[in-house]
């Protein structure tokens, strides 16, 4: 993956390769103390995800602990596709988990790329997201742009706009 030098000074970067590794890259200054705290809980909410995607969890089971009920998805495209709610959400994460092949989504990792926006109920933020796919199927990275919602259930991506690539 290519980065310029500004961008990977300012990403928070997860990795999970055959267990759980974490690293971080220190906050920008001007970072506001509610956009860190809630930065970290998302941050945390993402290394849950995907040390579930590395323990081999369903995709019924990464899409409940990690999307809101009402969850709506714009995939690429000029045709743009629209996916509204958690069943169709689950549907659409088991075909992405399948395209990766056996064990695709044990090595997966997430970036956060600043800015973010937040308060104490919302986050949004573009990352990355890069998986080593299995053999002899295509690798993943795309572009996401997710808004979070704090629900009873803790933090749940509500929008999510998905472009393939890299920042």
């Amino acid at each position: 993956m290519k980065h310029s030098t500004r961008v990977q000074q300012a990403c928070w970067t997860m990795a999970v390769t055959s267990g759980l590794a974490f690293t971080g890259v220190a906050l920008a200054d001007s970072a506001s103390t509610t956009d860190q705290a809630v930065r970290a809980e998302i941050v945390k909410k993402l290394v849950d995800v995907t040390a579930a995607l590395t323990r081999g969890d369903s995709a019924e089971q990464t899409t409940k602990m990690m999307y809101a009920d009402d969850a709506i998805i714009v995939e690429p495209g000029k045709d743009s596709h629209v996916i509204r709610g958690i069943s169709a959400v689950t549907k659409a994460n088991q075909e992405w988990m399948d395209d990766l092949g056996p064990g695709g989504v044990k090595a997966c990792h997430f970036t956060v790329i600043d800015p973010v926006v937040s308060s104490a109920n919302t986050f949004s933020s573009w990352l990355n997201l890069f998986c080593k796919a299995a053999p002899g199927k295509p690798d993943s990275n795309a572009r996401l742009l997710y808004v979070w919602r704090k629900t009873p259930a803790g933090w749940r991506v509500t929008l999510e706009a998905v472009e393939e690539g890299t920042f």
